[in-house]
């Protein structure tokens, strides 16, 4: 299973892009990837050419002084108007073929839902590691603590082994918010069905949290590290994409309907837009997500569960035990949390 930060997923595209400009292009040899970038530098196989700058599908997302000559290559309706408005610098801007257009679209959908099938296709070309270098979350890349809220219940039964550090990605249909993740293809096909989402906060002291979600104080929070859940997740036996990061509080909701029925970038950030937008008044649960994208779960069951470490076990005031129980009688005990004196806030 990749991992990718929300603010990855355009990078990932411009990924997409060079390697399909580079597979089409064989007599160009990859001196340079600008990462995060849809900039690479390039020169003949031959090297009797001048090396020059690739901008693909866009003028250049980095800023800086190119010091050798730089080609933006547009899709044919963009290059369309970037002619018609271009004067002196026309020379620049050139046209994407049809066969990059054709392959660009058939290897974004499998870059996506058949990630394993698209990195074997690129492992005979010496360029793949430099091209998706830096690109995908490691677990050192993040030293984040995030929080799962659970009631008495849940815990003194230990339900689906949450005890024991599981945790699930759920399809949206179970969410108790119905406006969340609400989003279909161009043909009515619901789009969430490829799509399993966990939800989680960086906050364990939330006063509403803690009503809500652990039984009026009387339950649990567990505590994981970040670095674990990624390398966790990693190690899910599907094959796709899980996009990370921090949900969007507004009062409007997102576009509901897709502009296309095909796998597009158009369409993937429609979706990214839906599944981390929630309404303004959640705002107090400071939601952090990872949504799982494989076309592997449309014919998979509500849930996807894993196993992370519990780091900590917070208990609410209200509650008694003083302790979790695993599946294994090892008990861990629970840090009790107290109100405070003066402020409304928890305390340890």
């Amino acid at each position: 299973m990749l991992i990718l930060e929300k603010e990855q997923v355009e990078s990932y595209r411009y990924m997409i892009a060079k390697t399909v400009f580079l597979i089409l292009h064989p007599m160009y040899e990859l001196l340079e990837n600008i990462p995060d970038s849809n900039v690479m530098l390039v020169q003949a196989q031959s090297r009797n050419e001048v090396p020059f700058y690739v901008s693909l599908l866009k003028g250049p997302t980095v800023k800086g002084d190119f010091k050798e000559k730089l080609y933006v290559y547009y899709q044919s309706a963009p290059y369309a108007r970037q002619m018609k408005q271009a004067k002196t610098e026309a020379s620049s801007i050139r046209l994407l073929e049809h066969r990059f257009d054709d392959l660009y679209k058939m290897y974004f959908e499998m870059a996506f839902l058949d990630p394993d099938r698209f990195y074997a296709l690129l492992d005979s070309y010496a360029w793949k590691e430099a091209i998706i270098k830096d690109l995908f979350v490691t677990s050192g890349q993040v030293h984040q603590k995030l929080y799962k809220y659970l009631s008495a219940d849940t815990v003194s039964m230990n339900r689906h082994q949450v005890n024991d550090g599981f945790l699930s990605f759920s399809h949206p249909s179970v969410f108790n918010d119905p406006f969340d993740c609400n989003c279909v293809f161009a043909n009515n096909l619901m789009m969430q069905d490829l799509f399993r989402v966990l939800c989680l906060t960086p906050e364990y002291k939330n006063i509403l949290m803690w009503s809500y979600y652990a039984e009026n104080h009387k339950g649990f929070c567990f505590q994981y590290d970040m670095s674990d859940l990624i390398e966790q997740i990693k190690k899910i036996e599907h094959n796709g994409i899980c996009i990370m990061g921090n949900v969007r509080y507004s009062s409007i909701r997102p576009k509901q309907k897709a502009p296309s029925n095909q796998f597009s970038f158009t369409d993937i950030s429609f979706y990214i837009d839906a599944a981390f937008t929630k309404f303004e008044e959640w705002k107090h649960e400071r939601e952090y997500r990872f949504v799982l994208i494989s076309n592997q779960l449309k014919h998979k069951g509500t849930f996807i569960p894993f196993q992370a470490m519990i780091e900590k076990a917070y208990e609410g005031v209200q509650g008694r035990v003083g302790y979790v129980e695993d599946s294994h009688h090892v008990r861990m005990p629970s840090i009790p949390l107290f109100k405070d004196d003066v402020k409304y806030q928890l305390n340890e």
